[in-house]
């Protein structure tokens, strides 16, 4: 089954989506903000669920700027907005968007595996999707990056694009 409709919620990443073009006959709400961090997307949610969009899936793709300002403690807002989510959609196919692989010269080499890591973790406690991020585009960063190191490429924008709706629809069967 083909997830007809689909709220996207986060930062930049989110936001600067051509969805109709990258997913193409599917309703794309996107409610992506450039600049926004995770405890943001927490004040914003209970507006977004007051919309009545009623998805048939919602992906998350939001940590970002948290780390770009070396803010690393951001999970326990990250599950209070899957929590608030999954509350509000029981049965729909929540999708949590991992960490990308930013080429920020201080971040720590293996900071977004573990981030990552947790990531996965909640989303499963959640009864959420999980999308590594990192695993997505391993061995093709520079095709997949902008020259920021941070925002994705139009490849990027294409490979991310399908392997959401890959999980959302896999998930809705």
């Amino acid at each position: 089954m083909e997830v007809a409709r689909l709220l996207l919620v986060g930062d930049s990443l989110v936001e600067f989506g051509h969805w109709p073009r990258l997913l193409p006959g599917r309703t794309v709400w996107n409610r992506g903000r450039a600049g926004e961090t995770v405890g943001e997307l927490l004040g914003r949610i209970p507006s977004v669920l007051r919309e009545n969009l009623a998805p048939d899936a919602v992906g998350v793709m939001i940590g970002t700027n948290n780390l770009v300002c070396g803010d690393f403690d951001f999970l326990a807002d990250y599950a209070a907005i899957l929590k608030k989510l999954r509350g509000a959609l029981p049965e729909e196919p929540i999708l949590a968007c991992g960490l990308f692989p930013m080429r920020l010269p201080w971040l720590a080499g293996d900071a977004t595996r573990r981030i990552n890591g947790a990531l996965a973790e909640l989303a499963s406690r959640r009864g959420c999707l999980f999308l590594d991020g990192a695993a997505l585009f391993r061995g093709r960063e520079e095709e997949s990056f902008a020259g920021d190191g941070v925002h994705l490429s139009e490849t990027g924008y294409r490979l991310w694009a399908t392997a959401i709706a890959t999980a959302v629809d896999t998930a809705a069967r």
